[in-house]
């Protein structure tokens, strides 16, 4: 089976930390999501991986290149939409039987291998797997109407409650006699949720697998840090410490990676990742946040809810508070102050503090 790692788009509403990273590199737990899904379609049953990707793709193609030696990446050479890049590959590399679509924002512990069987049982051309979701989040997806398991109807992005609480997870299996249906129309786009599954919808039979167990899309800065503490209470609930941190104090469910250095009278946790070669300063205070690779949190400074990006720095006596997000080699002088749901841009120098909601780009 052929698997499709759809990760070219530009992950506009994870800015400012995509900037400098596409989405499907985006690490949970240190593993980007990228790795997690290659992993989960092996487990499926996936014998040949494609990644298809656009923005930032020099990005994945060294990290695919660092890694696999049999995955193989094809670069957009412009904008095909979410369906687009499926055709794409069919005319590069050709698909020859049943195959998987997966987004490349999805995390989740999806078990491929059952979705593939229960596709070949119920004979559809398409199997979605969906899931359950919360009302006031639903208008977020493409809402799904089944019955007796098959797809009667397909709703994207509702203003009000359709009366169906399943969404589309962004993992497909399709069958081979549909590839056809993904060629780009007029425009030179075709969108899966808008031009493929409607159709697939009325002319045949395609059914849903519903999921309820791990299941993110990583899309916005606030499900990303959500996607890490589902992930922090599945496999740290006594703490994940590669090596020895040092002198400070660690609370669980935590994840800390190689290198990670804590000062004296420091406190990490609980629900926080803290990745690797990171360096928490005497009396620092790091709950319920993302702390990217080779940070600096200093002396006495508290993070609380926050995500910090890869080489940022802070001063002394900083305070970053909930939903604040900064960006990759930011310096953030000292005591400082980063307001709620700030959001600071990549390389830049915060010498004053940053309002509640503030954006400095």
């Amino acid at each position: 089976m052929m698997a499709i790692i759809l990760a070219g788009g530009f992950a506009t509403r994870l800015r400012p930390l995509s900037y400098t990273r596409p989405k499907a590199l985006f690490p949970v737990l240190g593993r980007p999501i990228l790795s997690w899904n290659v992993e989960m379609l092996r487990a499926g049953g996936a014998r040949s991986i494609v990644v298809s990707t656009r923005y930032l793709s020099g990005h994945v193609k060294q990290y695919v290149a660092a890694h696999w030696s049999d995955v193989n990446v094809l670069e957009e050479e412009q904008p095909l939409g979410d369906g687009g890049p499926i055709w794409y590959v069919h005319e590069r590399l050709g698909i020859g039987g049943t195959f998987s679509v997966v987004y490349g924002d999805v995390y989740s512990d999806v078990d491929l291998k059952d979705v593939v069987s229960f596709h070949e049982k119920r004979g559809g051309v398409a199997t979605l797997v969906v899931t359950p979701v919360e009302r006031e989040l639903l208008g977020r997806y493409g809402v799904v109407f089944t019955q007796d398991e098959r797809i009667t109807g397909f709703v994207e992005k509702p203003h009000t409650y359709p009366g169906s609480n399943l969404v589309n997870a962004g993992i497909y299996v399709f069958a081979r006699d549909i590839v056809d249906h993904f060629r780009p129309r007029s425009n030179g786009q075709a969108r899966i949720s808008r031009d493929v599954i409607p159709e697939l919808i009325k002319r045949y039979d395609v059914y849903a697998y519903v999921h309820r167990g791990l299941w993110f899309d990583i899309g916005s800065p606030e499900d990303y840090i959500k996607a890490n503490f589902a992930a922090l209470q599945r496999w740290c609930s006594e703490p994940c410490i590669d090596g020895d941190p040092a002198e400070g104090e660690v609370r669980g469910p935590v994840y800390i990676g190689a290198g990670t250095r804590l000062g004296r009278g420091s406190v990490v946790g609980p629900n926080t990742v803290i990745l690797d070669g990171v360096r928490v300063g005497e009396g620092a205070r790091v709950v319920s946040s993302v702390v990217f690779p080779s940070a600096i949190i200093g002396a006495g400074s508290y993070v609380r809810g926050a995500i910090i990006g890869e080489g940022a720095a802070l001063g002394r006596w900083c305070r970053v508070e909930e939903g604040a997000v900064i960006a990759d080699g930011v310096y953030v002088a000292n005591e400082v102050r980063v307001g709620k749901g700030a959001r600071i841009g990549p390389y830049r120098e915060v010498s004053e503090d940053a309002a509640d909601g503030a954006t400095l780009l």
